[in-house]
């Protein structure tokens, strides 16, 4: 079996990620993103840490709507707090999934922006 193989598909995206000063400090972790899941969930501060802005604002905004309506006593409040328990157990399993593709999608981001790989592409011989 070789190392590729033994390691597990984890191990072989990660390797394929840049590990320079730039990543570092963009690089989103998934034990803080479940920290903020477990302590902010049905606000959707995790959402926000990952940089999924509109899910997270619509998350946000279906927790006013339900902290809202269960405080004016009016009965669907109850079925907004269903939802986002729903959704805060879905996002308990996805998590790994939305942090994984937050971190390529910076590392592509911080590829392009390099002037090494802009000079990368051949030139045209005339």
């Amino acid at each position: 079996m070789s190392d590729a193989q033994r390691q597990g598909p984890d191990k072989k995206n990660a390797e394929a990620l840049p590990q320079g000063p730039l990543y570092r400090r963009a690089y989103k972790s998934l034990w803080l993103a479940y920290l903020f899941l477990l302590v902010a969930s049905g606000v959707g501060l995790h959402r926000f840490y990952l940089g999924y802005r509109r899910t997270a604002a619509i998350q946000l905004a279906l927790f006013v709507l339900a902290v809202v309506l269960a405080f004016s006593g009016f009965g669907p409040g109850n079925i907004a707090f269903f939802a986002i328990l729903g959704w805060v157990f879905v996002d308990l399993f996805m998590l790994p999934w939305l942090t994984r593709w937050r971190n390529e999608a910076i590392a592509a981001e911080i590829t392009r922006s390099l002037p090494s790989a802009r000079s990368a592409a051949p030139l045209s011989s005339n």
